[in-house]
């Protein structure tokens, strides 16, 4: 009788204790904070955004002025009177994106109006004209030249040439598509009143 008695006291115990358990866990008040999902997750982390999307392709700088153009002088083989795409009539430009310099390329790998950003020369410049080795370059070998227009006049040409040489790079980043937001320097790589070439930034 008596472990009967005792049975019936445990089994009542446990029916007691699971009442209890199970009345907590249905308030509110015991459950157990949900795990973050995975979209929570993911938009609390620091997203990274790309800062500058500028594009650049390595080139061949040269340079000519008004001694090596041929024929010497300014002109250009593709001046705005009959290339509405060129921004000049003749050879010039300060090197703003508003007022980029002329350059002489292959218009095969450049097209007519082509604006580009060199570095290296805190400059833009912009496809006006024809230059024979840089089609030989880019038809034989693919190589990007680029001949950029030197302020010059007739006077001071072996300082013109020197300057030329000075400043010409085998190969230089140059930027494609550039925004017109990058640093310009405004100053002409070589003046022409004294016949001295820039020396550099």
């Amino acid at each position: 009788m008596k472990i009967f008695l005792w049975v019936l006291l445990a089994v009542t115990a446990s029916l007691l204790s699971f009442k209890l358990y199970t009345s907590q866990s249905a308030d509110p008040k015991f459950t157990q904070p949900a795990l973050p999902q995975l979209e929570e997750m993911h938009e609390s982390e620091d997203t990274p955004t790309i800062q500058d999307s500028a594009n650049y392709i390595n080139a061949y700088i040269t340079f000519y002025g008004w001694v090596d153009n041929d024929p010497s002088g300014r002109s250009i083989a593709y001046p705005n009177g009959r290339f509405p795409l060129s921004l000049h009539s003749e050879a010039s430009g300060t090197g703003t994106y508003d007022d980029p310099i002329t350059f002489a390329s292959d218009p095969d790998a450049w097209a007519i109006g082509t604006i580009l950003y060199v570095p290296y020369l805190k400059k833009y410049i912009i496809m006006e004209d024809w230059c024979s080795q840089c089609v030989i370059n880019w038809q034989e070998h693919k190589k990007h030249h680029i001949d950029i227009w030197m302020e010059s006049g007739q006077q001071f040409k072996d300082e013109v040439l020197e300057c030329e040489n000075y400043w010409t790079k085998k190969s230089a980043s140059v930027e494609i598509n550039p925004l017109p937001d990058r640093e310009v320097d405004t100053t002409s790589l070589f003046d022409k009143s004294k016949g001295e070439c820039f020396s550099g930034y």
